[in-house]
């Protein structure tokens, strides 16, 4: 609508008759005529025609740049929003909250530390608890009294078969391990005779899966009880030779 009414306007001013505007002074004039009225009412309806068409040039650009600012006001407020969550979550700590962190968190690590050396202790009871020795297979008698008790007495000895099963492995590799150095020195052509390592006789006398026997002590030696006249007849023998 402004377009086409400023078309209209740039058309009339164009072909309208513009003469000079010096007689338009009617302070001077003793008498003005009609004619000279309609001509000044005229040239002032040019004018105020040429002034609406600045004002609603003005007025568009006045709209224009308006829009222009809603959307710059928009972005702002956007980045306001974000930049407001971003300071809220990174929000630094007061002295006070520091100082609250640093306890809790040095609480935390106190009770964390109770709670391994308990479970340290308590794996160390379980652990050096004393097997019961076999009476009934592998199972003592006086646990058949309660289920419960039959079945803690079943699982411990079954762990104590896999603890000695895992010994004897290491304890056959490691005998396998002496084999073969034995082996590859004998290989080699040595002058002396390959010697059985110490260690390796003792790996293989304490190679048991039950509870060892205590070494018996040599005995020492036997008195035979004999008869004093046997001895005094031998020694009346050996005088007479």
């Amino acid at each position: 609508m402004s377009e086409r009414w400023e078309e209209s306007i740039q058309k009339w001013y164009t072909n309208s008759h513009t003469s000079n505007l010096e007689y338009l002074d009617l302070a001077t004039t003793e008498k003005t005529s009609n004619k000279e009225l309609g001509h000044y009412i005229s040239v002032i309806h040019n004018r105020v025609c040429l002034s609406s068409k600045v004002h609603l040039k003005i007025f568009k650009l006045l709209l224009e740049r308006e829009q222009k600012l809603e959307e710059e006001v928009k972005k702002l407020r956007t980045a306001l929003k974000t930049l407001t969550s971003l300071f809220l979550e990174n929000k630094p700590l007061t002295k006070q909250e520091a100082q609250g962190l640093i306890a809790e968190t040095s609480k935390q690590a106190r009770l964390v530390e109770e709670e391994t050396l308990r479970l340290k202790d308590n794996f160390d009871q379980k652990l050096q608890k004393d097997l019961d020795p076999p009476a009934l297979g592998f199972i003592k008698p006086s646990d058949y009294a309660s289920t419960i008790a039959h079945n803690a007495i079943v699982i411990r000895q079954h762990n104590l078969q896999i603890q000695l099963l895992v010994q004897i492995a290491e304890d056959l590799r490691d005998i396998k391990t002496d084999m073969k150095t034995v082996l590859e020195s004998h290989k080699q052509g040595r002058t002396s005779a390959p010697s059985i390592p110490n260690d390796l006789i003792t790996k293989l006398s304490n190679l048991t899966i039950g509870p060892t026997e205590k070494p018996k002590e040599p005995k020492g030696k036997i008195l035979v009880f004999k008869d004093p006249l046997k001895i005094l007849k031998e020694e009346k023998e050996k005088t007479k030779r």
